[in-house]
């Protein structure tokens, strides 16, 4: 089962900032959102996280569970272009794992 990078293993700062680079946004807003993101729990990656964890009342979804969840989800819960930069980031970390 592919699992979402965990805090042990990719800060959800560098997520954060992973994400808000695949949205355009300017470079001192992408570093804020990184900093931002050691002090709140960022909503989409809290989420991920949360799906893709095991709980106690509750076992892990697959990532790909979860991404599905995201996306019936956008544009009602989600801001559909966040939900897109997260494929697009997950996307990019499978390449980066497969190729190197």
């Amino acid at each position: 089962m592919r699992r979402l990078p965990s805090h042990r293993t990719a800060p959800q700062g560098q997520t954060a900032a992973s994400i808000a680079a695949q949205l355009g946004l300017p470079e001192a807003q992408v570093r804020l959102i990184e900093q931002a993101a050691l002090l709140h729990d960022v909503g989409k990656i809290g989420v991920s996280d949360a799906l893709t964890s095991q709980r106690p009342y509750k076992p892990a979804w697959s990532v790909e569970a979860a991404v599905a969840e995201l996306r019936a989800q956008a544009g009602r819960h989600f801001d559909p272009r966040v939900v897109a930069a997260l494929e697009r980031y997950l996307a990019r970390q499978e390449t980066i794992v497969v190729t190197g």
